[in-house]
């Protein structure tokens, strides 16, 4: 069995680094380091929450925008189902906002030391988030018949007269040449003048 030398020719002892992951003990005590406790899964569990609640506001915002896009040519019945998708959708994305403050509140508070700590289970964050991810699922549902209504419709045999209008330029306006009027002096000279000259031609 190996023995271990003593005294000045004895080897260094292995101090760990600083900051060393696992190894926690107590200052100026000789007991042996302890492992790092579990770790804090609440700030996770905020961000994947946070993620979800953002996803549905996206797509319910881009299905009601292509719905209203590709409505105008349907018949009234499409129209009525998505109408009413269009409010249950519209619903859903209030409340996914709703939920998005309530988690901005929870975590102030509890910075603010109000609560204990913060947590994704809390009153308002728990009700926002289930009738977000209800109403989001039933709006999906009522498209179902939507699209059903939009594939049966049938283009009209008769085309729309198209309408196609032609810019004419403006005519110029036409040009009045204004002649002096004659004193009465001068028009009695012009019918003397007159009269001679058929004497003339008489002769």
């Amino acid at each position: 069995m190996a023995t271990i030398p003593q005294g000045p020719n004895a080897p260094p002892p292995v101090v760990p680094p600083p900051g060393a992951p696992g190894m926690i003990a107590a200052a100026g005590s000789g007991t042996p380091p302890t492992p790092p406790g579990p770790p804090d899964w609440r700030k996770p569990a905020f961000d994947f929450l946070a993620d979800s609640t953002k996803q549905m506001i996206t797509v319910a915002t881009g299905v009601v925008t292509a719905t209203v896009l590709f409505s105008k040519d349907l018949d009234s019945a499409a129209r009525n189902w998505a109408l009413a998708a269009w409010i249950v959708l519209t619903l859903s994305v209030c409340a996914g906002i709703f939920a998005l403050f309530n988690m901005s509140g929870n975590l102030h508070r509890a910075a603010e030391g109000i609560i204990p700590h913060p947590d994704v289970n809390a009153g308002g964050i728990k009700s926002c988030s289930k009738f977000q991810v209800l109403a989001f699922v039933a709006g999906v549902f009522l498209l179902v018949p939507f699209g059903f209504h939009a594939i049966r419709v049938q283009p009209a045999d008769n085309p729309k007269p198209t309408t196609i209008n032609c810019i004419v330029p403006n005519m110029p306006a036409p040009v009045i040449i204004q002649v002096p009027a004659l004193a009465p002096n001068e028009k009695k000279s012009t019918g003397k003048k007159a009269s001679t000259k058929k004497q003339l031609q008489g002769r």
